[in-house]
């Protein structure tokens, strides 16, 4: 995934699921995907996932999402909603995790088939999950893996979410679309080629409002950077003499339209308008072989180096800074103790989302949904119940769209949390 809104880890909980563990890693981490958030920056690497604050420079390595499991072989990275990570491990077990600890993966959860390492996982900040298994796309409803209709015509590249609760993603051949707030899905051919060119969709990048696109197309005799608006067709961009098909290895765009091209040997180029500008390891990169780019909410974009450094665009320059995970032995951090809400999912949500609570002893307790204005809306829970964690499921049949808030009473002590209703 390349657009993230928005992810917060659940540091200081889930001790049984989360291991945030800082230790020496004797093998440079080759940087393969990014998530960037407002808070933090996570990083999928060769061999673990690490994250550190945006505040900070202090690296930190996730080695585990539950006893015995290695992140080593996480396939991709992505975010749901506001605040909520997934990630997807490969193969047979299909291991799909929500940051609040919560086994989501598609192991008796309705996937007919998923032995396969043909793997991603697409997320959007409305709360839509796509899990791609080969030639077949699954959505997660309620904690359950539905078919989305439809089968891909290849493997999915390039999987990212616009701002409007859009994922897209390209197959090779073909741009794909699907709509997380109706469930409808498209394809948009290529068009600039006709239909006996044997052509390649090498590297897709789409704009955060949806309305325009660009991607890398290679054919049997050359490579054309392609550009299209929503309402226009497909048109080749002129580039730069050294920007060629066989350098580029990433596309991102921010939210001012602006194209950012990471290549193998001549650094990063930027298209602001028509104007093409590059920069290298004069302009503060480490090196001028970059592997992948990244992008917040904020447009900060960030590469990742092929000398397992780190580059960020600041004020019109790179600055570049290395890995660095602090020494130390395994941490395992503390899970709560006391009453606690440790989780809505999905949120935002339509038309129903799942309240997991901990209670720290037997006793009765109250669950009730209020509006923003303080209003009560409904009572979910109203009995005794036994110490541990417990879930109760909110379904929303005639409310409004907006935030709500979830409170949990047990003896006069109470805790709150938000969700977002979406129709």
């Amino acid at each position: 995934m390349r657009r993230i809104i928005f992810i917060a880890f659940c540091m200081g909980m889930f001790s049984n699921v989360w291991h945030a563990v800082p230790q020496d890693v004797a093998d440079a981490p080759y940087i393969r995907d990014f998530a960037i958030t407002d808070s933090h920056v996570w990083v999928l690497t060769k061999n673990s996932v690490i994250f550190r604050s945006r505040a900070e420079h202090q690296w930190r390595q996730i080695t585990g999402v539950r006893p015995g499991q290695s992140l080593m072989d996480v396939a991709d990275i992505g975010v749901v909603g506001n605040s909520d990570v997934m990630l997807l491990s490969p193969g047979a077990w299909g291991d799909v995790y929500h940051s609040d600890g919560t086994y989501v993966g598609v192991d008796g959860r309705g996937v007919v088939d998923y032995t396969t390492y043909d793997q991603q996982i697409g997320c959007t900040s409305g709360g839509t999950v796509l899990l791609f298994l080969q030639l077949w796309v699954w959505k997660l409803e309620n904690g359950h893996w539905e078919e989305a209709g439809f089968a891909n015509y290849g493997y999915p590249r390039d999987v990212q979410a616009d701002d409007n609760n859009v994922l897209w993603w390209t197959d090779g051949k073909f741009i794909h679309q699907y709509d997380g707030d109706t469930g409808d899905n498209r394809h948009t051919p290529v068009s600039y080629f006709d239909a006996e060119t044997d052509y390649s969709i090498e590297h897709f990048a789409v704009a955060a409002d949806g309305n325009a696109t660009w991607c890398l197309v290679t054919t049997d005799s050359s490579g054309f950077l392609l550009h299209r608006s929503s309402s226009s067709a497909w048109i080749p961009l002129v580039t730069p003499e050294f920007l060629t098909s066989e350098t580029i290895t990433d596309l991102v765009v921010d939210r001012q339209n602006t194209l950012w091209v990471a290549t193998c040997d001549n650094g990063i180029y930027r298209l602001k308008d028509t104007a093409w500008e590059q920069f290298t390891v004069g302009n503060g990169l480490g090196t001028n072989d970059v592997e992948i780019l990244g992008i917040g909410s904020d447009d900060t974009i960030y590469a990742g180096l092929a000398d397992s450094t780190i580059a960020v665009f600041d004020r019109n320059a790179w600055v570049t800074e290395t890995i660095e995970i602090t020494t130390g032995v395994a941490e395992a951090v503390a899970q709560p103790t006391g009453l606690a809400i440790l989780g809505t999912y999905p949120n935002p949500f339509n038309p129903e989302t799942t309240i997991r609570y901990l209670l720290p002893r037997d006793g009765a307790v109250s669950i009730s949904i209020y509006s923003i204005t303080g209003q009560r809306v409904t009572t979910l829970v109203e009995t005794f119940q036994h110490a541990g964690e417990q879930a109760v499921n909110w379904r929303v049949d005639h409310c409004a769209s907006g935030e709500y808030i979830v409170m949990i009473d047990m003896n006069g002590n109470r805790q709150t949390r938000k969700v977002m209703h979406l129709k």
